[in-house]
């Protein structure tokens, strides 16, 4: 039996917003998405929502474009509604479990574990500030305590408070009948004390690290950040880097678009977020991406974004001079700064 997680994203306000990296072309009109992990297929994802071919693929139309059949890449987020129409998951499944990371069959079947109010979608209502890239929630009942959740579900305090940052180091604001998240695709590692950070990532494996504390809501894949010290604002900020109000305030939604919450002691995102998969050796400094399909190469990348070849090559270096090394299915980098 092929076990999966799936976690259901349902968007309340912005469409074709995705909670990381879209898979690229998806509908501008999705509001809802599922990120492929724990080798998903298309007909997995099909068969749980209810969903025909037809319709994954148009809106989708990726899947169809690297290969034979229908291909997912793992981390991408993939549109499964549209125009909020109502998520067709299985009759069979009514969520009661305290945790709601589904475990399915691939037949469109799963098994809760203990007692939460249904949801077809995402979880609601969600503790504020919950990391965006969290794949597992619990749904807090009275008794809880973070020190139990953390213990329940093997994680430490330290990732706990970095994926559920308004609850509080002291647990003080741990809120009844909400989901906190207790799993996220991307972990945290030490506090710097620089006041710029650059995120990492393993070269075996695809978690990407980044500085903590983070600011609420940052985006978590940023290839730079900012540590706020005393006179910063956001304006000072976006100066510093080169980047614009709106680039600043889509990368970090916590702030809000008047700067009122901008946090002392806290990291913001100042760089463009890092796609998935990427091609190595690309450049740290990258501002903008391309996805490669196929029939795609060198001249023609470089011809469509108005890029030298002398830039091409020197920020995707392990592609070649002779474009030897273009990988399908990775993004390349067509951006950065002279």
């Amino acid at each position: 039996m092929k076990l999966f997680l799936l976690t259901t994203w349902a968007l309340s306000s912005l469409l074709g917003a995705s909670p990381g990296t879209a898979a690229p072309g998806a509908s501008e009109d999705c509001s809802a998405w599922v990120q492929q992990s724990y080798s998903l297929t298309c007909a997995d994802i099909e068969a749980y929502y209810g969903i025909t071919e037809v319709e994954f693929e148009a809106w989708n139309p990726i899947v169809t474009e690297l290969g034979t059949g229908c291909s997912l890449i793992a981390e991408l987020y993939y549109c499964v509604s549209i125009d909020y129409l109502p998520l067709n998951t299985p009759s069979a499944y009514t969520p009661t479990g305290t945790s709601v990371s589904l475990l399915g069959t691939g037949t469109g079947t799963s098994t809760p574990t203990s007692t939460a109010p249904s949801t077809a979608t995402a979880p609601s209502p969600l503790e504020p500030s919950t990391d965006p890239s969290c794949t597992s929630y619990h749904y807090v009942v009275s008794g809880d305590s973070c020190s139990a959740i953390e213990e329940e579900y093997g994680i430490t305090a330290d990732e706990f408070n970095a994926w559920n940052p308004h609850v509080g180091t002291g647990c003080a604001y741990l809120d009844l009948d909400e989901y906190v998240c207790v799993g996220a695709l991307y972990k945290t590692t030490a506090a710097a004390t620089a006041t710029s950070a650059t995120a990492t990532t393993s070269s075996t494996s695809s978690t990407l690290s980044y500085p903590t504390p983070l600011q609420p809501s940052s985006f978590t894949n940023c290839s730079e950040y900012h540590l706020v010290v005393s006179g910063d604002y956001c304006a000072l900020i976006e100066e510093d880097y080169g980047i614009t109000a709106t680039q600043f305030n889509d990368w970090n939604p916590g702030v809000g678009n008047t700067c009122l919450y901008l946090e002392l002691g806290a990291y913001v995102c100042v760089g463009a977020p890092i796609p998935s998969p990427l091609e190595p050796g690309t450049i740290a400094t990258c501002t903008e991406f391309h996805f490669v399909v196929s029939g795609d190469y060198c001249a023609l990348i470089e011809e469509t974004y108005g890029i030298t070849t002398a830039q091409f090559n020197l920020w995707n270096p392990e592609v070649g001079t002779d474009c030897a090394y273009l990988d399908l299915g990775e993004y390349v980098c067509v951006a950065a700064p002279a």
